[in-house]
């Protein structure tokens, strides 16, 4: 007796799946060795493999549910060509940190889900969040949590339960995200919100700007302005960003705070430092792998292999800017095929009948994304920003295509 799925049988499975997801994945980004590590295993990197590989069998099992599109293919073409990159030098552990996470794009796509389904996940997703920024908000507020403090500026900068700042940064900005999508969708969908969500809501955005402020990662500041300002645009809150465009030059030359957090991209400026010593160092760096780059022109096209971008370190990400680490480990290919895969989700939202709201803030997402691409190693070094990434792009263009089927009925 053969085993066969039917395709709803494969939908509800890969729904099951995405709420297991939405439920856990927040949770089990904490990284407190006291608390979340069993044995020499974190519960970090158990839950990266573990819903990786559910994923990768619910996708097989439903892969009859995927259309092939421009963006699927891209994606597909992207994640093979870093696969068979193994042949020319990319380590294995890199590989799949790589392309991993793109497998919640295609258990989306075997879902299929309707509006009240998203609406569900982003829930799910909100209260898991919830529970991790109330309780870092609630650390860092008594002083624990603390990760450094910076010898030169004198600043403390906090990780809570995280393992550093840069990861309470960035899930506190995947959740400020996941509020916006869920805010608007609610709204579209015309279902009543009372007063007590508009107060919690509004709660909860502002302890999690808090943990944002209190991490001191400038690379989520610039991201989170970034979204904020494509929001506003979506809201036609052109006065709100006329004075706050106007106050940004007043903050740059009178506020010491300014001065003490972009310390080393200011000294550099003004001359009193040297100007590879910018942002931490990462002019430098970035140097440093671009002449790499340049001395095989061999591997202009192919690169020198993930995880071999620069001379110290075994890692994707070291170059501290996810651009330059793809040209100098995939080359001009892969970088070629992932601003190809960017700019294919920017116009398929561009040219989708979504809300505007929404269709703003999802862009403004998907540059914020690229801009801390440049500046940093976010999201393609970083496994859950990854999966963060390729989720809520998946919903965005499920979404899309329910508008889009709604326009031709």
């Amino acid at each position: 007796m053969k085993f066969k799925l039917s395709i709803e049988n494969n939908q509800q499975l890969a729904l099951f799946a995405l709420f297991l997801f939405c439920l856990l994945r927040p949770i089990c980004s904490l990284d407190f060795p006291a608390i979340t590590n069993i044995s020499v295993l974190r519960i970090n990197q158990i839950f990266n493999m573990a819903s990786s590989y559910l994923f990768l069998i619910v996708i097989l099992l439903g892969i009859r549910n995927i259309k092939l599109k421009s963006n699927e293919i891209t994606i597909i073409l992207l994640m093979a060509y870093a696969s068979i990159s193994v042949l020319w030098g990319s380590e294995p552990r890199e590989i799949v940190r790589f392309i991993f996470p793109s497998f919640i794009f295609f258990l989306i796509q075997v879902c299929q889900p309707d509006k009240t389904h998203i609406l569900k996940m982003l829930k799910i997703l909100v209260l898991s969040f919830s529970f991790t920024m109330i309780v870092n908000a609630i650390l860092i507020t008594c002083n624990y949590g603390a990760w450094a403090t910076n010898y030169w500026s004198g600043i403390k900068r906090y990780q809570g339960l995280y393992g550093g700042p840069h990861s309470l940064a960035h899930e506190s900005l995947v959740f400020l995200l996941i509020i916006g999508i869920f805010y608007v969708l609610k709204i579209s969908s015309n279902l009543e919100m009372n007063k007590a969500f508009k107060y919690i809501a509004l709660s909860l955005v502002a302890i999690t700007i808090f943990n944002i402020f209190k991490s001191y990662t400038r690379t989520v500041y610039l991201g989170l302005a970034t979204i904020a300002m494509f929001y506003m645009l979506g809201k036609k809150h052109y006065v709100l960003i006329f004075i706050l465009l106007a106050m940004f030059p007043v903050i740059v030359f009178k506020s010491d705070l300014f001065h003490q957090v972009f310390f080393d991209v200011i000294d550099p400026l003004e001359g009193s430092k040297g100007i590879e010593t910018m942002g931490s160092g990462r002019l430098g760096l970035w140097r440093e792998a671009l002449n790499i780059y340049l001395e095989n022109p061999e591997r202009y096209f192919i690169g020198r292999g993930l995880g071999k971008e620069v001379i110290v370190g075994s890692f994707f990400g070291a170059s501290h800017n996810d651009l330059i680490s793809l040209l100098c480990s995939l080359g001009l290919t892969g970088l070629a095929l992932y601003l190809l895969m960017m700019f294919l989700f920017v116009f398929d939202i561009l040219t989708s009948p979504i809300e505007r709201t929404l269709k703003f803030l999802s862009i403004g997402y998907i540059f914020s994304v690229i801009l801390m691409n440049f500046l940093s190693n976010s999201y393609l070094n970083r496994f859950q920003l990854g999966q963060y990434f390729f989720f809520v792009i998946g919903i965005l263009s499920a979404h899309c295509k329910l508008q889009k089927s709604k326009l031709y009925r």
